[in-house]
């Protein structure tokens, strides 16, 4: 009842037909919309000013054009277990998603736009869930850092905005859960760039402000794939993040590095290199 109440303070409103729950933002509760949600991905991949987007094998993401705007239509693919429980779980990851954007948005943080959940129920139940989203039109922290030269005083911003603003997140209780650079947008045309958080699914609100959740979030400019942040930038990062948090965390800052440097030892094999 809560995340249904919730919802509606947000401006979604629930519909059903015959085959399928839609929960859909306001001003695209359209029939040309909702026929687009009821398509299965190999469906809509050949749908014109559609394109599959690379993506890990439990999802697949499709950018389409529609009413002049650029939407991505996330499908998490369900697995035969989970398939036979859904109706019986409390939240999909399509509404887990969904939840997470509305909390980062009330601690004033950006994170895509939803426009539309959906997923088929009675008999001829779909195998995956679907998450529909708006475009941002910047650039992954992963694709910037590693394809282009940034400058030092560039760098050192981004490292200090980034720490600030992932402080702010967590002053409010909320971690990311899957902070990688692949997962943040960057939008660097302005004097102080700014960020978009992405695959919100694993936002949670926590019971405290210091946990293992926190320092996981935190390893984020320790991954490979930044490879151009130098050991000032995330020093920089760190500290940015400390002097906004320092009243809420039980250890030093020289403690705080040293614990996200043994985690970041564990979390980054690999296979993290590709994300």
């Amino acid at each position: 009842m809560y995340f249904k109440t919730l919802l509606k303070d947000e401006g979604f409103v629930f519909i059903k037909n015959k085959n399928f729950n839609f929960i859909i933002k306001k001003g695209w509760n359209n029939q040309g919309v909702i026929k687009l949600l009821e398509l299965t991905p190999d469906t809509l991949e050949g749908f014109p000013n559609s394109i599959k987007l690379s993506t890990v094998p439990s999802t697949t993401v499709i950018k389409v054009r529609v009413n002049h705007h650029n939407l991505y239509f996330k499908f998490f693919h369900l697995s035969k277990v989970t398939y036979k429980i859904r109706d019986t779980i409390r939240k999909t990851k399509a509404e887990k998603a969904l939840q997470g954007a509305i909390l980062l948005k009330k601690a004033g943080l950006n994170t895509a736009e939803v426009i539309a959940i959906a997923h088929r129920t009675g008999i001829k139940k779909t195998s995956h869930i679907l998450l529909v989203t708006h475009e941002i039109e910047g650039i992954s922290l992963r694709i910037y850092s590693r394809k282009y030269s940034i400058p030092q005083k560039t760098r050192h911003l981004i490292a200090h905005n980034l720490g600030k603003e992932i402080a702010i997140m967590h002053q409010n209780f909320i971690t990311h859960g899957d902070l990688h650079p692949g997962n943040i947008i960057i939008l660097s045309n302005k004097s102080q760039p700014s960020f978009f958080y992405l695959d919100t699914e694993r936002v949670k609100k926590n019971h405290t402000k210091f946990n293992k959740y926190v320092l996981k979030d935190l390893s984020l400019l320790n991954h490979p794939n930044l490879g151009c942040f130098s050991k000032k930038d995330r020093l920089i990062f760190i500290r940015s993040y400390f002097e906004n948090m320092k009243d809420d965390i039980p250890l030093n800052i020289k403690e705080l590095i040293k614990e996200i440097h043994s985690l970041s030892s564990k979390r980054y094999t690999k296979n993290d290199k590709n994300k």
